[in-house]
């Protein structure tokens, strides 16, 4: 009867110990994928900022006339806004 219960004790151990290193392991991928995240985030907003810049009307305008484009009113049409 004590070998049974010991061996019921020990094997309860060993299961607990095992669930333990699993949600640590769990825990560490979690973290892992919260840093990629952030890092992607830093990026995106880096990329609107750079959007934003390159869409600025003078500088549209500025590349524009490095390409040899001109200013043709006739050609303008007015879209409206949201």
């Amino acid at each position: 009867m004590y070998i049974l219960f010991a061996t019921v004790v020990c094997f309860f151990s060993v299961k607990i110990v095992s669930n333990q290193a699993h949600i640590y392991q769990v825990n560490k991928e979690i973290q892992q994928v919260e840093a990629t995240i952030e890092k992607q985030e830093k990026v995106t907003e880096d990329l609107k900022a750079q959007m934003n810049e390159y869409s600025n009307y003078k500088r549209v305008m500025q590349e524009a006339k490095e390409q040899g484009l001109k200013n043709n009113a006739d050609n303008v049409k007015v879209v409206p806004g949201k």
